[in-house]
């Protein structure tokens, strides 16, 4: 019965007005944020061009081979 009620409690520790409830709705609204960037920046070709040539994202290689492919494709 014991580890339900362990269970139970991680379960509910993430609803409510509690601290981990409260990050993971931060953590969520910054994420609804940047995507939104995102997809602004993406809905231009010069965007595209933009973000697939800007250093931040080719020095540390964070743009994967399959999301240039889907950019590239978007532009034509």
């Amino acid at each position: 019965m014991r580890r339900l009620d362990e269970r139970k409690k991680i379960v509910f520790r993430y609803r409510g007005t509690g601290k981990f409830a409260v990050r993971k709705a931060e953590k969520q609204a910054e994420a609804k944020e940047r995507n939104e960037a995102y997809q602004k920046q993406i809905s231009t070709p010069e965007g595209i061009n933009e973000y697939i040539t800007n250093s931040r994202f080719t020095a540390t290689k964070n743009i994967g081979r399959k999301q240039i492919t889907k950019l590239k494709s978007m532009l034509k």
